[in-house]
């Protein structure tokens, strides 16, 4: 059989073991057929084929390539799914109901998710939870944030060379706060909390921001746990003056600090909202320079960039 096709034009040859399909060449094809071989012969190079997968084989790079729209929805339905199942919802048939997938298409995603480790089932339930890659990354708080970070980084960075003082972004870690990200001053004389620095909640204006957001019912149980202990010279060493001081950051939306974790430090915070956590930003500089005054002044900015913040995280993707 001789084939003459013109140049784009697919022609399907149908072998006994399924459909190969054949890009058409301004070339001239000659197939052949033997009892035990397939050949396929085009001048001056020739192929010779005895087995059905190097025929598939050969022809393997001129397959279709995968649908990159599909990929992307199949992502996003697995997003949704862990979303659902960090909600409760943890069967397949919930799930299914609720995301308005069939049971096959739930079931696929999930296991491609337990094989990446994102899910795991429980053999005996069967109920699925959050797996431990998960786990792991939200362990590590400075790459589990890194979306308020990044969110956060302009605001910052204005904040900083406006006021010339350091700029720092906290979060609360059981009961302790730790620092996300930090731009320092410029100036010689600067004081600085160094990225990753975990200090205690209770002291502080980021630390009282922390708890000053809480619920009441939470805030409770973290105060029956926590020990003050002097951390500088005007550390906070009673709780019931902390809980005033709390009430008095709820009100005015913002809470100051002198001496209290570093002699010599002065410090305002304001919260950032609409976050998975409470989040403080703080301006942080030395006493003499950093005055009460100079933070009123620079205190409606400080709120203005932490609403500006807010409304990144609010519109991102997923949120």
């Amino acid at each position: 059989m001789i084939l003459t096709p013109a140049k784009g034009v697919i022609h399907y040859t149908k072998f006994r073991m399924g459909h190969i399909r054949v890009f058409s060449s301004p070339r001239l094809w000659k197939v052949s057929k033997t009892p035990r071989n397939i050949g396929l012969t085009s001048e001056p190079h020739i192929f010779f084929l005895t087995k059905h997968q190097e025929f598939q084989k050969m022809f393997s790079t001129m397959r279709k390539k995968p649908d990159s729209t599909k990929t992307v929805a199949s992502i996003t339905k697995a997003a949704e799914i862990l979303k659902k199942i960090s909600d409760g919802v943890d069967r397949i048939t919930d799930l299914s109901t609720k995301l308005q997938l069939s049971t096959s298409t739930v079931h696929r995603l999930l296991k491609s998710l337990e094989t990446t480790a994102l899910v795991s089932q429980d053999p005996v339930t069967r109920r699925y939870y959050l797996g431990p890659l998960i786990l792991s990354l939200g362990s590590k708080p400075i790459i589990a944030h890194q979306h308020l970070i990044i969110s956060a980084f302009d605001g910052m960075r204005h904040l900083r060379d406006l006021t010339c003082e350091t700029v720092v972004l906290h979060v609360r870690i059981g009961l302790e706060r730790i620092c996300l990200e930090e731009l320092q001053s410029f100036e010689n004389i600067r004081y600085t909390v160094n990225k990753g620095n975990i200090a205690p909640l209770y002291v502080g204006s980021a630390g009282r921001i922390l708890l000053s957001e809480l619920q009441d019912n939470e805030l409770e149980s973290i105060l029956r746990c926590l020990r003050l202990e002097s951390v500088g010279p005007n550390t906070i060493l009673d709780k019931k003056v902390l809980l005033k001081e709390l009430e008095k950051v709820r009100k005015q939306g913002y809470a100051t600090s002198f001496g209290e974790r570093i002699p010599g430090g002065a410090s305002i915070a304001v919260p950032i909202k609409k976050y998975i956590c409470p989040v403080a930003l703080t301006i942080l500089g030395p006493d003499n320079r950093f005055t009460i005054e100079k933070m009123m002044e620079y205190l409606p900015v400080l709120k203005k960039s932490a609403t500006s913040i807010s409304n990144k995280l609010t519109n991102a993707p997923g949120q």
